[in-house]
């Protein structure tokens, strides 16, 4: 497989390839939760703040869905 992916044929109209790191540990741990695996006794809580652009940077408000 060439490594030059740009320069194969037909890939003229492609601008670029995408990168996500959205696929994380803890994201794979709640997908499995949610799908009914894993320990019972086990629980994952899921936390962190909304930032609200409108109201200037130093307005979080916090969520813990």
């Amino acid at each position: 497989m060439p490594t030059n992916f740009f320069e194969q044929p037909d890939t003229e109209h492609i601008s670029g390839v995408l990168f996500s790191n959205a696929g994380t540990i803890v994201k794979f741990s709640r997908m499995g939760v949610r799908a009914g695996f894993g320990d019972p006794w086990v629980s994952l809580v899921r936390k962190g703040v909304l930032i609200d652009p409108g109201a200037g940077m130093a307005s979080a408000t916090p969520f813990k869905p």
